[in-house]
């Protein structure tokens, strides 16, 4: 889900949330569970087409969402965190010289492979796995180690 904030008259702005129809995105299903939840109804709903993706559009007034857009933005940050661990955990378990732990979560058939990276993804989503780097953005500060063990401990 991509948002697109556009300023209005009187000091007031429209927020559009852009959900992709084609590839979603790991946090479209807990946004629409949130706004369904919270009552949020768009103002208008429609579809775009960007790049040659379509987009299912939701506008919203940005004081009817008021504090709601905090809420919106943590459940993007922890899909992002997520979806940052989803990337780091196979490379951390092949990491080193000796590389058991990602041989091994190599071997394993799809469906297996998958959810043991679910299942490292969620130990492992917690605070202290995450830092900001120089250029300002969020990065997986994980010891390769402790992955792997965790994995086999799994695993085994």
């Amino acid at each position: 889900m991509y948002l697109k904030v556009e300023p209005k008259d009187w000091n007031m702005y429209s927020v559009m949330f852009y959900f992709d129809m084609t590839r979603p995105n790991s946090e479209d299903e807990e946004v629409r569970r949130y706004l369904s939840n919270n009552g949020l109804e768009p103002r208008r709903d429609g579809e775009d087409q960007h790049e040659e993706r379509k987009f299912e559009v939701l506008q919203f007034g940005g004081c009817y969402l008021g504090n709601h857009m905090q809420a919106i933005s943590a459940i993007q940050g922890r899909a992002m965190e997520r979806d940052l661990l989803l990337d780091a955990i196979p490379l951390l378990l092949a990491d080193g010289p000796d590389n058991a732990a990602g041989r091994r979560f190599e071997s394993l058939p799809n469906a297996m492979r998958e959810k043991a990276l679910e299942s490292l993804a969620e130990k492992f989503h917690v605070e202290p796995s995450f830092a900001i780097d120089e250029q300002d953005q969020i990065e997986v500060v994980l010891d390769a180690p402790a992955v792997q063990q965790a994995f086999l401990a799994m695993d085994g």
